[in-house]
């Protein structure tokens, strides 16, 4: 079933009809006739399903959410839920409110560039913010730019956001391990896929390669670190021939030895 209004011209002013669709589809009320535009269950329904239909509440229905503040919060919170965007094209005293902030943030951290007021000070909405994405760091307050617990948690999630913490942490050791530990991280994750379709002996060197380059970041010695490495190797790639053996021996793997052609 079609979910664009348009198609239905006839049928924008049968209630129903457009309930259902927009529920589908939230986009589709901007399709919908004035009177279903300014209906709150109508509205109601279609942001739920994609936040950026609140730009087409109708004006009538706008000017009764402004004599409501709580009720017109309440949809603004669910609408931040699938679209963060609509944060910034709020008015500057929305934007200052800091559970409309908090949401926004949440959900796409640079939206901090958008925060009014001293919310870019408020722990909690910089921590959600660079939580989601570290590089947010650089909006936040030169006072949380220099705030430890949230640098962390910032270069954590984007090793790049190091360069906007204060100059006394991006010249702190343990920023820069933390930095160091962050990139690994992310090579390893980017790198999984790979590995997982490598030789067991590709697989385990490139662990043991990690392994040794972390404990480098960690400041160990060249030597003890390339050895733990070879050694993290060598036990990796114990555990990967015997995950294959192991599966080798399970009915379902033989069921599929048994299965393929015998050629003669």
């Amino acid at each position: 079933m079609t979910t664009d209004l348009r198609i239905f011209e006839e049928y924008s002013n049968e209630r129903s009809f457009v309930l259902n669709i927009v529920s589908q589809n939230g986009l589709a009320l901007n399709d919908a006739s004035p009177t279903l535009k300014n209906d709150f269950e109508i509205v109601e329904a279609a942001i739920r399903n994609n936040g950026a239909a609140y730009k087409y509440i109708g004006d009538e229905l706008k000017a009764n959410l402004e004599s409501d503040p709580t009720k017109h919060k309440s949809l603004l919170l669910l609408a931040l839920k699938t679209s963060y965007f609509v944060y910034c094209f709020l008015d500057k005293e929305k934007q200052a409110d800091p559970d409309l902030a908090l949401a926004a943030v949440t959900y796409n951290g640079t939206q901090l560039r958008y925060v009014k007021g001293s919310l870019n000070n408020q722990f909690n909405i910089v921590e959600a913010a660079v939580k989601q994405n570290g590089l947010a760091l650089q909006y936040a307050s030169t006072d949380l730019q220099g705030n430890g617990d949230i640098v962390k948690l910032a270069v954590w999630q984007n090793p790049n956001a190091l360069k906007f913490a204060s100059s006394e942490l991006q010249n702190s050791a343990q920023m820069r391990v933390i930095q160091a530990l962050s990139y690994i991280s992310q090579v390893l994750s980017y790198s999984m896929t790979y590995i997982a379709s490598c030789s067991d002996y590709l697989a385990a060197f490139a662990v043991g390669i990690v392994a040794s380059v972390t404990l480098v970041a960690l400041n160990t010695p060249a030597l003890p670190a390339v050895l733990a490495g070879l050694a993290t190797a060598a036990s990796m790639h114990g555990l990967f021939c015997t995950a294959n053996e192991t599966s080798r021996d399970t009915p379902s793997h033989q069921a599929q030895e048994d299965s393929q052609p015998i050629l003669k």
